[in-house]
């Protein structure tokens, strides 16, 4: 991804480049190396970008479709799970739910 690349990408998720550093959980010097073309990202924040312009290409194609929000998954998303087996049993009836 170049330098450019990036910066497009930062401006479609309207962030400012420190808050596309942190985004990514890279330091904003590095971050800055890489949109201005002295450096690359490594794979682990390269990936977390890419799903997140996924996340937000998913949710603007939803919005468009007219299709109304899944009134039980609004609600599943209301309930915020912490983490251990509390955030496990969440994510599972989630997953059951999907065929519904």
């Amino acid at each position: 991804m170049t330098g450019a690349e990036l910066a497009a990408a930062r401006a479609r998720l309207g962030l400012t480049p420190d808050a596309m550093a942190a985004e990514l959980r890279v330091p904003p010097h590095a971050y800055a190396a890489c949109e201005a073309g002295r450096a690359t990202l490594t794979r682990g924040p390269r990936e977390r970008l890419v799903w997140r312009l996924s996340v937000v290409a998913r949710q603007a194609a939803l919005a468009a479709s007219g299709l109304p929000e899944c009134a039980w998954v609004a609600a599943w998303d209301a309930r915020t799970q912490v983490g251990g087996r509390a955030l496990d049993a969440h994510v599972r009836a989630l997953e059951a739910h999907a065929p519904a």
